[in-house]
């Protein structure tokens, strides 16, 4: 059996629109989706390790939850055991041994000096159906925390998380100001920690939830 062609995609600025906007296979053009639910993800144990990690990681756990709270969406996660996996990878002779990490790098970062934060998102590029994502912090140029009084020089883990994820499921930058997927953000910005209606809007039509009810009418 062959294994699917599969590509590994680092979400980056790309193309900005107006609203929301899905990322999609760079050869085929097929939007990219996870196909079955819920998607697990790992925190990195010492998840950020300047701050309570109980503190960080129910950050990291809301995150998540924002995601998945419209009544629209049939997106759901699911919180793993905590990892040891301290960078982002993918095995492509093992698919199911992948696992969707969170994880902060502390001594280096190896990409783009200024980069807040990278996801990388693995793909079959004929399907656009995703495979792993990985949502990589870097903690040796900024400072996080969890922002409890604004304005704050900290960067706040649940605002950085959120926009993140966004990229995790799909969605790609926006220059809508609102919408937790516009690709910037100040040290202290928290106003991503909520969706707007355009994040509401791409992440329902992504998932839509189509359970509905099964009624039929019946007049006295």
């Amino acid at each position: 059996m062959k294994n699917p062609d599969i590509i590994p995609f680092i979400l980056l600025a790309a193309l900005i629109s107006l609203s929301f906007e899905r990322e999609k296979a760079e050869i085929s053009g097929k939007p990219l989706k996870w196909e079955k639910m819920p998607v697990k993800y790992h925190i990195n144990k010492y998840c950020y390790k300047p701050i309570d990690s109980e503190k960080c990681m129910g950050a990291v756990v809301n995150s998540f939850k924002t995601w998945e709270s419209p009544e629209c969406t049939s997106l759901k996660f699911e919180r793993g055991e905590d990892t040891g996996e301290a960078k982002g990878s993918f095995n492509s002779l093992d698919i199911k041994s992948n696992r969707n990490i969170v994880v902060w790098y502390f001594t280096d970062w190896p990409y783009e000096p200024n980069g807040l934060a990278l996801t990388t998102v693995t793909y079959d590029d004929k399907t656009g159906k995703i495979y792993d994502a990985d949502i990589e912090l870097n903690g040796f140029n900024y400072r996080f925390d969890v922002v409890e009084t604004t304005p704050s020089s900290y960067t706040d883990i649940q605002n950085t998380i959120t926009h993140e994820i966004g990229h995790m499921i799909g969605l790609d930058h926006t220059f809508e100001p609102s919408s937790v997927m516009y690709p910037t953000a100040r040290a202290g910005e928290i106003k991503k920690r909520k969706l707007s209606d355009d994040d509401i809007k791409g992440v329902c039509e992504i998932y839509s939830n189509d359970s509905g009810c099964s009624c039929s009418t019946i007049s006295y």
